[in-house]
């Protein structure tokens, strides 16, 4: 499970079960992948995502069992503070 979304700098990849070894592909709408990270030893990992630009993404998980799962989250826009 991966929340919040809409997200705006951090997502928060929530497993259940303790994730030994674990490859994310985050890829956008067009199907371009825009960012990569690996997530090991954790039930629960904080991934960054303030350098993607606002619109729709696809969360891949693939473990070391090759078991793989999509997600989809949206990026939403910064509010400006005046």
């Amino acid at each position: 499970k991966i929340y919040p979304s809409p997200a705006a700098d951090e997502l928060i990849v929530n497993c259940g079960l303790q994730i030994l070894n674990c490859k994310l592909e985050i890829y956008n709408a067009t199907g371009l992948l825009v960012q990569q990270s690996a997530i090991t030893n954790s039930k629960s990992a904080i991934i960054n995502i303030s350098s993607l630009s606002p619109g729709l993404y696809f969360a891949n998980f693939t473990n070391d069992n090759g078991i793989f799962q999509i997600q989809k989250f949206i990026k939403k826009w910064k509010e400006k503070k005046y």
